[in-house]
């Protein structure tokens, strides 16, 4: 009993293993949810949903229906570590596969309520439902330690805008501090009939005029309407040719008038000569 070396090495692989996720209600407030996995045997596991404070989640079946039953299931994967089933559940310690769940749903003023009941904020009373899906068929089964986690979900934070850009269609794309992208509106193009009969207002501006008829709106590229190039600046809309040929104008009749007063002042300077 003394001998040091007298025990065994006993390797473990824990039964259960747990991810955790972000879900959102309507108005944006978050809540943690825990999705907790355990092994019933080689090829099923039990899973259940929780919030971080260990409250359980209600169950959506697989028709859609929304029943106060904790939110729990059963998966299976066939002998190649395939998924085999993932709408199962346990009835009666029995697993059968009517009645699965297909996701959870909580009420966040129930859940504000039950965490202090003193505080309930209206942005989450009003916020109403949370109903979230939950899709198992990336899932795989090796024999390896027990790892999972959510990919990607659909759901955001309450967000405001940061910026914005314009892309070649004309979008006007805002972009949120929560990452999230969404199109605000779209710079619009028009064509006419005559644009040589438009009206110059000034600073490269043009109006409609009785001449060049209404205006064609729409968005760019289409229709006969130019395209849109975002972050260009547009060269000046002057002819270097012809301007040059009138800049060497104005040198030359400068030039020539600065020679009429040279000369006549060369004049006047032989005149006082005379009289000396």
């Amino acid at each position: 009993m003394n001998n040091p070396t007298n025990f065994a090495t006993a390797e473990y692989i824990s039964p259960k293993t747990t991810t955790s996720t972000v879900v959102y209600d309507s108005l944006g407030n978050s809540y943690n949810v825990y999705l907790n996995f355990t092994k019933i045997n080689e090829n099923t596991w039990f899973w259940e949903a929780k919030l971080d404070d260990g409250t359980p989640l209600y169950k959506i079946t697989t028709d859609e229906q929304l029943v106060n039953d904790p939110a729990n299931g059963v998966i299976a994967f066939d002998s190649n570590g395939n998924l085999a089933a993932t709408n199962w559940s346990i009835v009666n310690g029995n697993i059968v596969q009517s009645g699965g769940t297909a996701g959870f749903w909580f009420d966040p003023a129930e859940q504000g309520a039950a965490l202090n009941p003193d505080v309930n904020p209206p942005s989450i009373a009003a916020a109403g439902p949370v109903m979230v899906s939950v899709n198992f068929q990336e899932l795989t089964q090796f024999a390896a330690p027990h790892s999972i986690a959510v990919t990607e979900q659909d759901g955001n934070a309450q967000g405001t805008l940061d910026s914005f850009a314009i892309n070649t269609n004309g979008e006007i794309i805002g972009i949120f501090s929560n990452g999230l992208t969404a199109p605000l509106g779209q710079v619009a193009l028009a064509t006419f009939n005559n644009p040589e009969g438009l009206l110059e207002v000034g600073n490269s501006m043009y109006a409609m005029s009785s001449n060049s008829g209404l205006p064609q709106i729409g968005v760019s590229g289409v229709g006969g309407r130019g395209s849109i190039i975002p972050g260009a600046l547009e060269m000046s809309n002057v002819d270097l040719a012809e301007e040059f040929t009138n800049m060497i104008i104005a040198q030359r009749g400068f030039q020539a008038n600065s020679r009429s007063i040279t000369t006549a002042d060369q004049i006047l300077n032989e005149l006082v000569n005379i009289k000396r």
